[in-house]
């Protein structure tokens, strides 16, 4: 699979001013020399990482299908390490398509999902870390996640692993080598373990702690909004969201089933969760909406509680409260 020439469109579905087609493999730019005819230059003036102007042509039927630019990038100066080509045409669908069955025709083979990203990963261009930074960074909903991101595809998060990585081997091999070799002098001592352990550990720690912000940020932070029937849960989910997406009425039990929105504020991401009363209920439709609101809420990761400020909390509220 890995020597065969791959195909794809690079943008987004849809209709825009540009559209992108990239090759990748060892035949890319034989292939793109069959569907891409250059204007005022031959292929020999072609320099690499640089735009040059000419037409998507189809030879068998002798037919020029849009103007385009095409770019060559050679192994292993792109993203795959391998040839790549990018073709960058008008952002019709259908030309866009059309592209990419001339390219079959020459030779190439439609790539699979993340394809692309998949040859970066086995060339050594990118870890597993930085792989998934790619996907995390193309679904950025924010700019913070798509700076925490970006830091993650050069590098960052891979070298802090790399590092601890090695502090440990290290360690692992200097008690080895005490063990094995008690009279050379060549171990460490168990109070120098243990503090080497321990920053090897602080290390760790700080990582696990930075994962919920990025979490929080990549995902988004889930809140449910919870309290007793009828004391606005939905009034507040309609206010936030600037909707109204809840039904609202003055009678308990309106909202049996829960929902869930998504609401961006500032730079962070949240999923706003509105569910039924809790609280006991002898219908049996809202005892099993009061028991997935309960589900939601404790797997949630806060809480908004609503209280009625026009009456005195109550039993109910304060169990609700604890």
């Amino acid at each position: 699979m890995l020597d065969e020439t791959i195909i794809a469109i690079s943008t987004p579905p849809g209709y825009g001013g540009l559209g992108i087609v990239r090759l990748s493999g060892s035949k890319a730019l034989e292939i793109a020399k069959k569907i891409f005819r250059l204007r005022g230059k031959t292929w020999r003036e072609v320099e690499p990482l640089a735009l040059v102007l000419g037409e998507i042509y189809d030879g068998a039927k002798n037919g020029i299908i849009d103007e385009a630019y095409l770019a060559y990038f050679p192994a292993p100066r792109s993203y795959t390490r391998e040839d790549v080509v990018e073709i960058t045409c008008h952002g019709s669908p259908l030309v866009l398509e059309e592209v990419v069955s001339l390219g079959t025709r020459a030779g190439a083979r439609v790539a699979h999902p993340g394809e692309f990203t998949l040859r970066a990963y086995i060339s050594g261009r990118l870890d597993l870390i930085q792989a998934q930074a790619v996907n995390d960074l193309i679904a950025a909903t924010s700019l913070a996640q798509a700076k925490i991101s970006l830091g993650q595809i050069r590098g960052g998060l891979s070298r802090n692993i790399g590092s601890l990585r090695s502090r440990l081997i290290e360690l692992m091999s200097l008690v080895e080598s005490g063990i094995e070799f008690p009279d050379e002098g060549l171990g460490i001592s168990s109070k120098e373990a243990a503090v080497s352990l321990e920053g090897a550990l602080r290390t760790v720690q700080k990582l696990i702690a930075s994962y919920q912000a990025g979490r929080a940020m990549t995902q988004g932070i889930e809140l449910a909004i919870v309290g007793r029937a009828n004391v606005g849960k939905s009034t507040l989910f309609n206010a936030l969201l600037d909707q109204e997406r809840a039904i609202v009425s003055p009678y308990p039990g309106t909202t049996r089933d829960y929902l869930r929105e998504k609401i961006k504020i500032k730079d962070s991401l949240f999923h706003l969760i509105d569910m039924a009363g809790l609280e006991e209920s002898a219908h049996p439709v809202e005892r099993e909406g009061v028991k997935r609101g309960g589900e939601m809420a404790s797997q949630a990761d806060g809480i908004l509680l609503v209280l009625d400020a026009s009456r005195r909390e109550g039993q109910a509220d304060l169990r609700l409260i604890n």
